[in-house]
């Protein structure tokens, strides 16, 4: 049961289940659950898949917390379409998806750049009433910033703060990545200190990158980097 718990051997936890439904041995929710969380701490999204389709065979409903595992496989194996489909299942499962449900699939589609789905999913959060915090609205943006969509990155950020969400360093970076243009990225970079937020070396690398063939600002930025308790990275050069 320890395996089940750490997900460090999901082939194992795997195996297990199989020997138990082979024996024709009773398998209750919580078994299956274990199991799913498993794959999901592991990042195996298709053993997760898997698992949901044995539970249904054996007429068992999976409930909030192993639909909100499952999603969180998907999210770490960048399967955004599967985690946008079991999403959709709380629905016809009768449940009502958490915060959690709509951050993990909102990270799936922002890691594979799909930042028109991360929006409508922080929309749709919304809509359902679920009690949206920073850490959706992180993923939003983030997924913006694959794409460099500024507008709506920064749109975000005002939503945010019409809310009372309070901004975080990932906000302002993921904000600062999607700015295009070095103003921006500057305005950005100075409003850290209003918010009472610490930047940090990704935020400089952020605004490095941004300033293009400005080599002069970029060099600037790079010596208030190297002056400051803050150390450049290998990407800051």
């Amino acid at each position: 049961m320890e395996v089940l718990k750490t997900g460090g051997e999901w082939q194992a936890c795997l195996q297990l289940l199989e020997q138990i439904l082979a024996r024709d041995i009773s398998a209750d929710v919580v078994l299956f659950s274990a199991a799913i969380n498993a794959c999901a701490m592991g990042s195996q999204w298709q053993g997760a898949a898997m698992i949901l389709h044995e539970l249904r065979q054996h007429g068992l409903v999976p409930d909030e917390v192993m639909l909100n595992a499952a999603i969180s496989a998907c999210e770490k194996s960048e399967q955004w379409q599967w985690a946008l489909h079991l999403l959709a299942s709380f629905s016809l499962l009768a449940l009502l998806p958490t915060m959690i449900s709509f951050a993990a699939a909102a990270s799936a589609c922002e890691k594979a750049a799909q930042w028109q789905f991360a929006v409508l999913l922080l929309a749709n959060a919304w809509e359902k009433a679920v009690d949206v915090d920073v850490i959706l609205y992180n993923a939003a943006i983030s997924a913006c910033a694959h794409d460099a969509m500024w507008q709506i990155s920064l749109a975000l950020l005002r939503d945010m703060e019409e809310m009372k969400i309070v901004p975080s360093a990932v906000t302002m970076n993921a904000c600062i990545t999607a700015a295009g243009g070095t103003q921006r990225a500057l305005g950005l970079l100075d409003s850290f200190q209003r918010r009472a937020l610490k930047s940090d070396v990704i935020s400089y690398n952020a605004v490095i990158d941004q300033c293009g063939q400005d080599w002069a600002r970029a060099l600037t930025l790079c010596c208030c980097l190297v002056h400051s308790t803050l150390r450049p990275t290998v990407i800051t050069w």
